[in-house]
């Protein structure tokens, strides 16, 4: 059987060095794609060339000195570098005959430049999977589905830190997976606990006519992400990074007659260690039933849109 060859770009943590092959987990690009028979690491490409080499020794691949050796005969690559580098590297990797880049969030840190990278990715007839991590993890994929079932979205809340462009991006994005497009009404009281051109703020969103509001609470006290959304027939909550679900349904109060409470019904654990393998699992699927790509560099795009204007304060 053929097998798909990979380069990752960016030998850090997420591409490499958060898991080994023996970890239960799946917690790395490399882990994720040496998991799966359809797909053949080849290596690691990275400025730093000893950290490449730190890289393939852990995973037991090849470094590759110069960009053009790891792309000569390859067909996916990952591109795992810093937030800030990622426009440099999209560019530089769409010159080479791919069939697909798998790349972290967030998409670009401009909408310039994203829309570049949409436009040139197009011409070239290259698809992008982005990392939103929580799209792929199973258990949320579960609760997604369900969510019909719920009745009519009533409003939420979250609490996130550590950048609305950075952290608030997943939160964005989530809010935008489960419940449908996003619309801004307000941001303000901005807290600048993670880089300065990034604040984490607090916004006001709805989804058709609905409230959610985003609430920052300063990364360097604690970190947090959690999401609580009400329904006719259920509330949502999830909490600890979406780490528990927790679900409530509409039901007789057992004291009050005639009154009604969201009472809790069900709690379970997600496990992200899902969200790879199903990411790569997505990469086959596409690449050979043609079936949908999850998460699109048009979804990178609108989130980055959604963000920087979050980050206006207005």
């Amino acid at each position: 059987m053929k097998k798909y060859k990979v380069v990752i770009v960016g030998a850090g943590n997420i591409g490499a060095l958060f898991d080994q092959a023996d970890s239960e987990e799946i917690l790395t690009h490399a882990h994720a794609f040496s998991a799966d028979s359809r797909f053949a690491l080849k290596g690691f490409f990275d400025a730093d060339f000893e950290r490449a080499k730190v890289a393939a020794e852990r995973w037991q691949v090849t470094a590759f000195q110069t960009l053009d050796a790891a792309m000569e005969g390859t067909d996916i690559v990952c591109c795992t570098v810093p937030d800030k580098f990622h426009f440099d590297v999209l560019k530089q990797i769409a010159e080479y005959p791919i069939k697909l880049v798998f790349t972290e969030k967030p998409f670009t840190k401009t909408i310039a430049q994203a829309e570049e990278i949409v436009k040139l990715y197009q011409e070239k007839q290259i698809p992008i999977l982005l990392n939103y991590t929580r799209r792929f993890v199973t258990e949320l994929i579960q609760l997604k589905e369900k969510i019909g079932e719920y009745g009519s979205f009533l409003r939420g809340t979250g609490y996130y830190g550590k950048g609305i462009l950075h952290n608030g991006s997943h939160m964005i994005d989530f809010i935008r997976y489960l419940l449908g497009e996003v619309s801004i009404e307000k941001s303000q009281n901005p807290i600048f606990d993670f880089e300065q051109d990034d604040p984490s703020v607090e916004a006001h969103l709805t989804v058709a006519g609905s409230p959610i509001f985003l609430h920052p609470v300063d990364c360097q006290v604690a970190t947090i992400f959690e999401l609580e959304l009400f329904f006719e027939k259920a509330r949502i909550r999830l909490s600890d990074g979406c780490a528990y679900v927790e679900r409530f349904e509409v039901l007789p109060s057992p004291t009050y007659e005639g009154y009604f409470n969201y009472r809790k019904v069900e709690e379970y654990p997600v496990k992200y260690d899902s969200s790879f393998r199903n990411a790569v699992s997505n990469i086959a699927d596409y690449l050979e039933k043609k079936n949908a790509l999850i998460c699109t560099e048009q979804d990178g795009l609108r989130v980055l849109e959604i963000c920087k204007r979050l980050q206006l304060c207005k």
